[in-house]
């Protein structure tokens, strides 16, 4: 037997629906952000307004070719990390960040437009501007860095251990990691955690902590 079409309306009824129940509202309503967040969506709509102020006419978002003019002038106005070009997720970034602050101000971007504009930037504009894949060359710690952890932990580090040994250790620990070859933060990572119980903590069984 056919289930009997129920009304949705009438059902509401019966559960106390009621016409004024005065949360209901015709404005837009947006999700609160950060302030970081809310200070970089307004530089955003800044960035889009300066560029439409210098356009011979008037311009407008929703136009694929001149949206990819004003990605390719913001592309254009960063500066990138020792004299190198801009990383091409910057450029992304930047893009997305104005679609959201857009979209918050006014109608949102179609979709299949900022798509468009995504395969644009990594496609292009990465090409044409040579943007980098990465944002700076991989560096790697020297003693300079060695320098300003033993700075702080022996000199502004005044937290008070429950065992006065624990400063010691972890600077024996991390000068072993330094200076020797065989790899003890891999072997610290994996007991770290206590197989039998689950609980964290760090536990040394064949590790013999020596300072020079």
């Amino acid at each position: 037997m056919a289930r009997k079409k129920k009304n949705v309306v009438e059902e509401a009824k019966t559960r106390g629906f009621t016409h004024h129940i005065g949360i209901l509202s015709s404005e837009k309503r947006l999700p609160p952000v950060e302030p970081a967040t809310e200070r970089a969506y307004k530089a955003r709509l800044n960035a889009w307004y300066d560029f439409a102020e210098k356009q011979p006419t008037q311009v407008t978002p929703y136009d694929q070719e001149t949206l990819e003019r004003f990605v390719l002038v913001e592309a254009c106005a960063l500066e990138g990390i020792d004299d190198l070009a801009p990383c091409v997720e910057t450029v992304r970034n930047y893009f997305r960040c104005f679609c959201s602050a857009w979209r918050r101000a006014h109608t949102a971007i179609p979709r299949d437009l900022t798509d468009s504009i995504l395969v644009f930037i990594k496609g292009p504009l990465k090409e044409k501007l040579k943007l980098l894949l990465e944002k700076r060359v991989r560096r790697f710690p020297h003693d300079g860095h060695l320098q300003m952890y033993a700075e702080l932990l022996w000199g502004e580090d005044f937290y008070l251990y429950q065992m006065p040994s624990t400063r010691l250790d972890d600077w024996a620990v991390f000068l072993a990691n330094v200076f020797c070859t065989a790899r003890i933060g891999e072997f610290i990572q994996s007991s770290a955690r206590d197989p039998a119980d689950g609980e964290r903590g760090l536990f040394y069984k064949v590790l013999i902590h020596g300072v020079l």
